[in-house]
């Protein structure tokens, strides 16, 4: 590689840094072709409204995984309510500081994991990296 080439090359690096938006919108299509296909896999009824709701969006440097609210108790799981009239201490399972708990229910919704935080963000990484360093 000569000089002239690798500052091009460092040029281009460059502009893809400052402008990310359209290798997010094609990363954002991957991770949701990825979510639909966690999603059927974890045996969630296929073709409902939270199948249909899930959307991955790119808006200019941002991200955004959408869904329907119920979705998080799909992915979590839905805690009973503790009883307290035999001892014991309540189980706690949080997301983000929140309790997925119904304060009605006398059994829990077990988790049925369609989508994790960690991997989504590895992928996002990952995908990054390869988006802003070809043809370096």
């Amino acid at each position: 590689m000569t000089v002239d080439e690798f500052e091009r090359a460092l040029g281009n690096f460059g502009q893809r840094l400052q402008d990310i938006g359209p290798t997010l919108q094609s990363i954002a299509e991957l991770i949701q072709i990825d979510l639909r296909a966690s999603y059927i896999a974890s045996g969630l009824k296929t073709g409902g409204p939270l199948e249909t709701s899930l959307r991955v969006t790119a808006d200019g440097n941002t991200l955004s995984i959408n869904m329907l609210d119920y979705g998080m108790y799909n992915n979590y799981g839905v805690l009973p309510t503790p009883s307290f009239k035999n001892g014991g201490d309540p189980v706690k399972q949080t997301y983000f500081g929140r309790m997925f708990s119904y304060k009605t229910r006398q059994f829990g919704l077990p988790s049925r994991q369609f989508f994790d935080y960690e991997n989504i963000q590895q992928q996002l990484a990952d995908q990054i990296a390869i988006e802003i360093t070809d043809n370096f």
